[in-house]
């Protein structure tokens, strides 16, 4: 029977019922209804986003070349001045880089000393060091001891420069910071601690004299 039947023939007194249950029977269907299709929903994305997070594409080889440079909104491309972080030198004491003075141009490098691929950098390194003596290198081992990085020191004869200072990025700023997943990775300053390149592909003196000229 139709509200308007009813309104008719008993009257508002007998509408009430009938209206309330009519209103409730509503909203119960159309709550049943948003309910069933949240349901839904959740059904189609969830496992979408599980099977996002759960199977990341595996980690390049170590000293494998990057297939592209860095976002622009990499932390270390999007603020071009030379942070200030802490790291530890070969005596365990804190070093921080904002000690580092202007003047000369710098350059970081992180490393490990089991890579073969920064092994071969130092001794390129080493090799071009007459050419080098203008720039201050600061190196930074990770994942292993001082004592080995020590030893690294010696073993390439990088203590007998004295624009070569080496420590440990303990804190693993660098990696987060440039958003590097290779070693070696080396990033050039100029000589008022602004950011010149980042080299995601090792060592090339003639680019690093060729980007301090322009």
């Amino acid at each position: 029977m139709k509200l308007r039947h009813i309104v008719k023939n008993r009257g508002w007194a007998e509408l009430k019922k009938p209206v309330f249950h009519y209103i409730c029977n509503s909203f119960y269907y159309s709550m049943k209804r948003v309910y069933l299709i949240a349901i839904l929903i959740c059904a189609l994305t969830v496992p979408s986003f599980a099977q996002t997070t759960a199977t990341p594409p595996p980690p390049p080889p170590a000293g494998a070349v990057p297939a592209s440079t860095p976002h622009i909104d990499t932390p270390g491309i999007k603020y071009p001045e030379m942070p200030a972080f802490n790291s530890l030198n070969l005596d365990s004491v804190v070093f921080n880089t904002f000690s580092v003075k202007k003047g000369k141009p710098t350059i970081l490098i992180l490393f490990s000393p089991t890579c073969e691929h920064c092994q071969k950098m130092t001794e390129h390194l080493v090799k071009a060091m007459d050419s080098l003596k203008h720039i201050n290198f600061y190196m930074f081992a990770f994942g292993a001891p001082l004592k080995t990085i020590a030893e690294y020191r010696t073993k390439f004869g990088l203590d007998k420069f004295k624009n070569v200072w080496m420590g440990k990025d303990d804190q693993f700023f660098l990696p987060s910071f440039y958003l590097c997943r290779d070693v070696p990775f080396i990033v050039l300053y100029d000589k008022n601690k602004n950011l010149l390149k980042p080299f995601y592909n090792g060592l090339k003196v003639e680019e690093i004299l060729a980007e301090l000229d322009k």
